[in-house]
């Protein structure tokens, strides 16, 4: 990775991109561009503290499930490939939903509550890695309906030419609070139970956001070829 690093700054030429009128657009003039578009426009502000306070669950997730299973020696491979499925299923239930007429930003409510639901039983019963497993798979199926609807939102109201930088710029507080509990778990040996009723806590402030989001600002474009590509992606 090192030699590949030297390489690719050597020999490779950043593509930033052309406007319109064929001028070249400075990353630090869209990062300030971007960064004030959000404190501009409250709703899109509003969707990434969503996608900061799911994805942050998410990612914390990844690092405790296995500890949480560790007491009943679980086949890692076949208890991963089980998750899949469930994101798989979350996905095809986004589908089905979207197409019965559902709001992308009800969806997000869905996901956020299937969310708080398998982090609170799992902080519950942590001492219950079954019980636990089966938790997890509900999280897993709360992601598969999180990324479409995540990725449906963003097409509708993030203006194309600053997504990707203001995406970047929610990773900010996303990576702060990923490490930051971490830490307090390997620091002061706080327990599996702390680190969980906090994501719980966050799964809940999420709904709250959804909600608030949902009642208004609901927006449903479903026929512009950015929302498609949104679905195909996120799916």
């Amino acid at each position: 990775l090192a030699v590949a690093g030297v390489v690719i700054y050597r020999m490779w030429t950043e593509n930033y991109g052309t406007s319109d009128n064929d001028k070249v657009v400075e990353p630090s003039t869209n990062c300030v561009e971007s960064l004030t578009y959000i404190f501009r426009h409250p709703h899109v502000l509003l969707i990434g503290i969503m996608q900061s306070l799911f994805e942050s669950c998410m990612y914390i997730f990844v690092f405790m499930w296995t500890p949480v299973l560790k007491p009943i020696n679980p086949p890692l491979g076949i208890i991963f490939a089980a998750f899949m499925v469930a994101v798989m299923i979350g996905s095809a239930m986004f589908d089905h939903l979207f197409n019965s007429g559902h709001s992308a930003s009800r969806i997000l409510q869905t996901s956020f509550g299937l969310m708080f639901t398998s982090l609170a039983l799992t902080s519950i019963f942590i001492s219950r890695p079954m019980v636990c497993f089966c938790a997890f798979l509900v999280l897993e199926l709360a992601c598969g309906l999180y990324f479409p609807s995540i990725g449906y939102l963003r097409s509708q109201h993030v203006p194309e030419e600053y997504r990707s930088a203001i995406m970047n710029w929610f990773r900010v507080p996303l990576n702060l609070v990923v490490a930051g509990i971490l830490l307090l778990n390997f620091t002061s040996q706080s327990s599996s139970t702390t680190i969980f009723v906090l994501c719980s806590g966050m799964a809940a402030v999420g709904i709250l956001c959804s909600v608030f989001f949902s009642s208004r600002y609901p927006t449903d474009n479903r026929n512009s070829d950015s929302s498609q590509e949104a679905l195909v992606e996120g799916a």
